[in-house]
């Protein structure tokens, strides 16, 4: 793990990214966005390589002091085992440290943003229902809220071609939209996002 670990804060500086949603949220649903992108460069043809680690955490990365509630441990484990499921689908195998020569490292990340959204209405002169007298003078009304949007990242480093001081980012992927007011919701939309993440990354199987 120790060569895992020099490349943790480095995770975080990748995976930030903005996330907006101007005039606000309908369906959280129809805010899911799930991207993967390979690295230039990267090669997962060589089949023995095939050994990861991932610790036992979902990272939070972004502004610390956003008032945020911690990772459901619930919801944790199940994200965690999604990953570990569908990287194992593809050929690789997890290890529980170093001893057994890593060759990648993964971790996992959530992001999250709030969004502020300012609606203004009305403004302007106002004539009275007595035909004969129009005048005065009423200022826009205004109302503001605000609403988080969450992004669930993965992250691969090639351990075997970086270096002590640049380490390697091989595969980016994510789940991005809106925080739904449900644990079940969002955990559902959350695994179902990983799922699509492997999709996008046909080129990972090392089987």
């Amino acid at each position: 793990m120790k060569r895992f670990k020099k490349y943790l804060m480095a995770f975080g500086a990748v995976a930030l990214m903005a996330s907006c949603y101007p005039g606000g949220p309908s369906y959280v649903e129809d805010y899911d966005i799930t991207f993967a992108t390979k690295a230039d460069g990267a090669d997962f043809s060589d089949k023995v390589a095939n050994k990861f680690f991932m610790p036992n955490k979902i990272f939070d990365i972004g502004d610390t002091n956003q008032n945020v509630d911690p990772v459901n441990p619930i919801f944790a484990a199940k994200v965690l085992a999604r990953v570990e499921a569908q990287m194992v689908e593809y050929g690789y195998t997890r290890v529980a440290d170093t001893s057994m020569g890593e060759n990648y490292g993964v971790a996992v990340q959530r992001l999250i943003s709030d969004n502020w959204v300012t609606y203004y209405w009305g403004g302007g002169g106002y004539c009275g229902w007595y035909p004969y007298w129009c005048g005065g003078y009423y200022p826009p009304t205004g109302s503001t809220y605000n609403y988080q949007t969450g992004t669930l990242y993965v992250t691969m480093i090639d351990l075997d071609n970086s270096t002590p001081t640049l380490p390697f980012f091989v595969w980016d992927a994510g789940i991005n939209g809106l925080l739904s007011s449900t644990q079940s919701n969002t955990e559902a939309r959350a695994l179902n996002g990983i799922n699509k993440m492997f999709e996008l990354s046909p080129y990972l199987k090392k089987n």
